[in-house]
């Protein structure tokens, strides 16, 4: 990625290149959509004109329905205390289980240099996967172990 100090649109392409700069590895999952994981927490990177969005859904079987308002009590303090990303509380009554909504999304309704951009979208990463772990962290600290270390063990 040829780093520019003009204003260009937001794209996938763009995502691609930052991910291909850094040596991250993702997946093709559709057109405008990549996937990719970061700490043990699965994400995906989406082009929904205008906005590009890092998001990820965290559900674990340990954490189920009848948390649901304790979750959506830590989530309403979540964003009451973070500008970045938005979190919620989401109970599948079919699963039995309360997940954890993350996301971050940059405004496309103008451009971004190279530069910007790549912050913008890493602060983005790195959001998306510091308030999933913080919520699985707060919820099932277990996970939290067994993610790293398994971690640990590549």
């Amino acid at each position: 990625m040829g780093t520019t100090n003009t204003l260009q649109p937001l794209s996938i392409q763009r995502v691609k290149d930052v991910f291909a700069q850094q040596g991250w590895q993702f997946d093709e999952a559709g057109e405008f959509t990549i996937r990719s994981g970061f700490a043990g927490i699965g994400l995906e990177v989406a082009h929904i004109e205008p906005n590009v969005n890092v998001i990820s859904t965290v559900a674990v079987d340990a954490i189920g329905t009848d948390r649901y308002a304790e979750i959506r009590e830590w989530v309403e303090q979540y964003n009451y205390t973070k500008a970045y990303p938005t979190v919620t509380a989401l109970k599948d009554d079919n699963r039995g289980i309360t997940a954890l909504g993350a996301a971050y999304s940059l405004p496309g309704h103008w451009g971004y240099t190279d530069t910007q951009f790549e912050s913008h979208l890493l602060t983005g990463i790195q959001g998306v996967v510091a308030a999933s772990r913080d919520f699985l962290t707060a919820f099932a600290p277990q996970v939290i172990q067994q993610l790293d270390a398994m971690a640990q063990q590549r």
